[in-house]
Order: structure tokens, then sequence, then C-alpha cells
């Protein structure tokens, strides 16, 4: 991966972390509020929902982080880009644009008008644009591989180990 591109993985891992730890919690107040087995099901069916959610906003943020980075490193390195160049690039390498304002405090320019357009060409933009469709594809396997260490880890540790064996207990 390319230099500067550890910060979006490792908050990833974050947040994979932090949504594997609500995600005990909720199993062992579950476990303990819970009277029937159906009823401790449904809790942990919604339990693993949230944690689903929690670890696809976490992916959502750090692939936004990546393509915000490679294109300031493009700014830096002389490019004009701008919120609209952005907001276009990456909505045509992810399908969808991210955030105006995380897009505004990385690429705005005090005082610059619509009237000033960007000056980057077509051809620029396709070969940034081809640039993060491989760095996304990197970013990808990252936290695929993270996710699976994360979840190996998780059935690994002893909280987790007596949990499972106090739900088999309780629900035979």
């Amino acid at each position: 991966m390319e230099d500067g591109m550890q910060e979006p993985i490792d908050n990833f891992k974050e947040a994979v972390s932090l949504a594997y730890q609500k995600y005990q919690a909720e199993l062992e107040h579950a476990l303990c509020d819970c009277d029937t087995e159906e009823e401790f099901k449904n809790r942990s069916r919604i339990a693993a929902k949230r944690r689903g959610s929690e670890i696809v906003a976490g992916k959502k943020n750090a692939i936004k982080e990546m393509l915000i980075a490679l294109l300031v490193r493009c700014k830096c390195d002389g490019l004009d880009i701008t919120p609209t160049v952005a907001k276009y690039s990456i909505k045509r390498v992810l399908g969808r644009s991210v955030g105006a304002r995380s897009l505004q405090q990385s690429f705005g320019t005090p005082g610059r008008t619509a009237s000033d357009k960007s000056r980057v060409r077509e051809n620029d933009l396709a070969e940034i644009e081809k640039e993060m469709k491989t760095e996304l594809i990197c970013l990808n396997q990252n936290m695929d591989k993270s996710l699976m260490q994360a979840n190996d880890q998780w059935r690994n540790t002893e909280k987790a180990a007596r949990l499972i064996e106090k739900i088999r207990s309780n629900f035979p």
C-alpha cells in the first residue's frame, strides 16, 4: 500500500475492534436479560446486525480517507483539485460521492468562486482515477484481511470463550 495509506486501515481496525467490543457487551446483556432461547437468538441477531453496520461504516470511512488522501497528494503535486473535481472523481470511482463538508475542508480555497474553474484536464483525471481504483483494490484487500483477523482474534479470546460457554449452558 502507498505511503500515507496506513492511517485509513488503522482507523478501520479501530472501528472493527470497537464493533466487536460492543457486540460482546450486547451478547452479555442479552444473556442476563433473556428468559428464553428464542428471545436470546433475536437479541443476538440484532447485535450481529449492529456489529455489521458499524464495520461497514468503518469501511466507508476508510475508503473516503484513502481517496481524499490520494487527491490531496495530487493537489500537493500541483494539480488544481477543487471540491467539485474531487466529488466527481470519487463518484466515478465509487459510484457515489462522499460528504461535501470533508471535500470542502480538504480542497476548498477561500475566496474562490464557481466561475474560477479547475484547470485539471481529462487525461489527468483519468490517470488519477486509475490510481484511485488500484489503491481501492489494495485497501479493500487489507480491510478484508483485517476483518478476518479481528473475527478470529475475538473468537479466540478468553472472554468470548466464557461467553460462548455460558450461552451453551443456558440454552443447550
